[in-house]
């Protein structure tokens, strides 16, 4: 398990008190599923208090493991102060749980696991930095984020009926993902106003997730190959751009792949809640982890495309010109 943090984060405790708070992020390396903790302290006791909770809550890892270089000095001197603390390591030898802080000894980290802290700490700070929300507000805005991460769709798999069964982290944990509530709609002004301001940080902050996300995941194809983001018939994909209720993902299934004069593919037709959809190349993308059938080959080198216009004239008289330059050096 992957122990980070993010911070601080200003809120509001009145119109003239602010307060710092901070976020412990845990994250499974297996089930790719996230846990995140909102904290008002640095102390070790306080980390302590927390890490007991999540282990209630969840399960007790064997193993924790955090970044001994962190980029960010909060992140780097906190884990120092953590460190130092006789009381932590006592309760950790208790729990049998081993803490360690050297990545490059850590096989599972680096990729879409690294992309993934990353785009959380991304999105509390864009979202939660300047908010001025009081703790109260933070802390639902958090586990809005958590509970939108750990639905996310990672791969699915087919049954015997033909239907395919999307897995997130939420199904894999509890065999259910978590129910979407919708938004409470009150008559109080007062309370009106504190949740619309609410429902705002949890729309901004899920965007920018969403967003963050998708690049994330994009990116982390096209490292595997150059053509890795080009979905293959029979596989689901994201829809990107069209979901706009928060925590939903639109997918479909790509039953044909369009190609252009040149043999690259442009478009695909997708069977979407029993409706045909055309969309161009860009505006999908395949599911975290993909089928064994339709993940690339990471050793192989992606083929060079041969050029499909004839070479201009120009070009043609450049290379002649260059091929009698030596002849004639002979």
């Amino acid at each position: 398990m992957g122990v980070d943090f993010a911070g601080p984060l200003i809120y509001k405790i009145n119109k003239n008190e602010e307060g710092k708070a901070y976020i412990l992020i845990f994250t499974c390396a297996v089930l790719r599923a996230v846990h995140l903790e909102v904290t008002k302290s640095q102390m070790a006791i306080e980390f302590q208090r927390k890490l007991n909770a999540f282990i209630t809550r969840r399960t007790r890892p064997q193993r924790m493991i955090s970044d001994n270089a962190a980029v960010f000095k909060t992140t780097a001197d906190w884990i120092r102060k953590l460190r130092r603390s006789e009381e932590l390591h006592d309760f950790l030898a208790a729990q049998e749980i081993q803490w360690t802080f050297n990545l490059a000894k850590s096989l599972w980290w680096g990729g879409m696991y690294e992309r993934l802290i990353k785009d959380v700490k991304k999105t509390l700070y864009k979202t939660l930095g300047k908010t001025k929300l009081t703790l109260e507000q933070l802390e639902a805005v958090v586990m809005d984020i958590e509970k939108h991460m750990n639905n996310r769709p990672l791969t699915y798999v087919e049954s015997e009926s033909g239907e395919n069964q999307i897995l997130t982290p939420n199904l894999i944990m509890w065999g259910q993902g978590a129910h979407i509530l919708e938004d409470i709609e009150v008559e109080d002004d007062e309370l009106t106003r504190f949740h619309r301001r609410l429902n705002n940080a949890k729309q901004h902050a899920w965007s920018r997730w969403q967003r963050e996300y998708l690049h994330s995941l994009m990116e982390s194809h096209r490292v595997k190959r150059l053509d890795a983001h080009t979905p293959e018939v029979g596989e689901i994909v994201l829809i990107l751009g069209e979901e706009k209720n928060r925590g939903r993902w639109k997918k479909g299934k790509v039953i044909r792949i369009v190609k252009g004069a040149d043999g690259v593919a442009r478009g695909v037709t997708l069977l979407h809640k029993g409706k045909q959809l055309e969309r161009p190349i860009q505006s999908v993308c395949p599911l975290e982890i993909r089928s064994a059938e339709h993940e690339p080959n990471q050793g192989a080198c992606p083929k060079r495309r041969e050029p499909t216009r004839e070479r201009r004239r120009a070009a043609v008289d450049a290379a002649s010109h260059i091929k009698n330059i030596f002849r004639d050096d002979d």
